[in-house]
């Protein structure tokens, strides 16, 4: 959503491109490329938008082409990274890893079928002047809307399960968690009020800005990191049963996968 057209615009998508530059060579530095490879394609194809956008004057075709081809592409990359984190943070009861990710492909699919079919409908009922944008922003919003809820629940899960993770593994669920609710929340926002699509723009942009500095601090090298209990540590008593519960539905999940 960067208009880059004032100075206070200007000065926000340089400080965006500077974090995420600082934050690809910080995951390099800390050998954690491998570790998280769609969160850093992520970034990189994000930097790249941000300094295209910049390049090519606003309100042209080649501009609406750049915009619409990036977040196509940081969309399906971000289904992408929410399936790398149920892998990632689910590892150690792959069953439930491999249902989890099982649910983001399905909600992929939906992302991509509600679209095509409201349009469908839209053009027989009352065919609207624009129907390919009208299909993409529908996508941006029914993608954005389920990968925020997967991840919501993730977060949950780890909120309330007792599960053994790397600590970076956690960093890196909650700090996309927040930006991808930021972003969705963004698009609403602009539905609801677009004639404040600056102030928007803008406020996103430094949100985007100070969660890309949680990562920046959050993370640990690969040889640092520590691994960490994400729920109920605080209840004994609790932190056994739930542990068992975790258990039997892993055990049920792979007992159910192997008919």
């Amino acid at each position: 959503m960067s208009l880059g057209l004032n100075a206070v615009d200007q000065t926000l998508s340089l400080l965006l491109i500077a974090a995420l530059v600082a934050q690809l060579f910080s995951l390099l530095r800390k050998h954690l490329r491998a570790d998280f490879p769609y969160f850093f394609l992520y970034l990189f194809t994000l930097c790249l938008e941000m300094i295209a956008l910049r390049i090519v004057p606003v309100r042209t075709t080649i501009y609406g082409s750049i915009y619409f081809g990036f977040q196509t592409l940081n969309l399906a990359i971000a289904f992408a990274i929410v399936r790398e984190i149920y892998a990632l943070a689910l590892h150690s009861h792959p069953a439930l890893a491999a249902f989890g990710k099982k649910i983001v492909w399905w909600a992929l699919a939906v992302a991509v079928l509600v679209p095509l079919t409201l349009v469908a409908w839209q053009q027989n009922a009352a065919p609207v002047k624009y129907p390919t944008l009208y299909a993409f922003f529908k996508f941006e919003q029914t993608g954005n809307f389920f990968c925020v809820l997967l991840l919501l629940m993730i977060s949950a899960f780890l909120a309330w399960f007792p599960v053994q993770l790397s600590r970076n593994i956690l960093v890196y669920s909650k700090g996309f968690t927040v930006f991808s609710f930021l972003r969705g929340s963004g698009i609403v926002a602009v539905i609801l009020w677009p004639g404040q699509l600056r102030v928007i723009s803008n406020w996103l942009l430094g949100c985007e800005i100070v969660n890309l500095l949680y990562w920046l601090v959050g993370f640990r090298s690969t040889r640092e990191a520590a691994t960490v209990i994400s729920g109920h540590t605080w209840n004994p008593a609790e932190f056994d049963r739930l542990t068992q519960q975790l258990n039997s539905i892993n055990n049920a999940l792979s007992r159910f996968n192997q008919r």
